[in-house]
């Protein structure tokens, strides 16, 4: 089956030959997210790769830039946010009768494993009140209750609290 993105297969004759730089842009599509709301790509990514041969393994490093859009972690404001990606990947397995390789998916890896599990729109987001979910980061709670009397999950009132029994037998 073809793919519709683009493939990176790379000639192992011409590699043996002289480094070869690839530069471009990708559709955001490439990255096949799931569109839950959470985090999209919203740009082309960039890229610029270099690979070379160096005794019959293949080195690949280079860079990506994208931007990605969504939903603030804590505040659920929208934010975008740009990523640059840097990453080394080396093939130690090359076979004889190889002519090329398909650096596509690990490519694919490198950008999904920099991801960010949560997009903020600033570190110092103050996030929704647990109670009347107000934005703190526009206005101060008006539900009465600090935010250092919110229970926590410690204590005897914990669904845990069994589990910490265990370690005092």
């Amino acid at each position: 089956m073809k793919s519709k993105y683009p493939q990176f297969k790379l000639s192992l004759a011409l590699l043996e030959k002289e480094p070869l730089k690839l530069s471009g842009k990708l559709p955001p599509e490439f990255l096949e997210l799931e569109p839950d709301g959470m985090i999209e790509s919203i740009s082309d990514i960039d890229y610029k790769l270099e690979a070379q041969m160096i005794s019959g393994k293949v080195l690949v490093k280079g860079g990506f830039e994208l931007s990605l859009g969504g939903s603030c972690g804590r505040c659920l404001e929208a934010v975008t946010i740009d990523l640059p990606i840097d990453f080394e990947l080396f093939y130690d397995e090359i076979s004889e009768n190889d002519e090329e390789l398909d650096i596509t998916d690990d490519l694919r890896a490198e950008i999904l494993l920099e991801l960010p599990t949560n997009i903020l729109c600033s570190e110092d987001c103050k996030g929704l009140c647990p109670h009347c979910g107000v934005n703190l980061n526009e206005s101060t709670c008006n539900c009465g209750e600090a935010p250092e009397a919110i229970p926590s999950l410690s204590g005897d009132d914990s669904p845990w609290s069994a589990l910490d029994q265990l370690n005092k037998k």
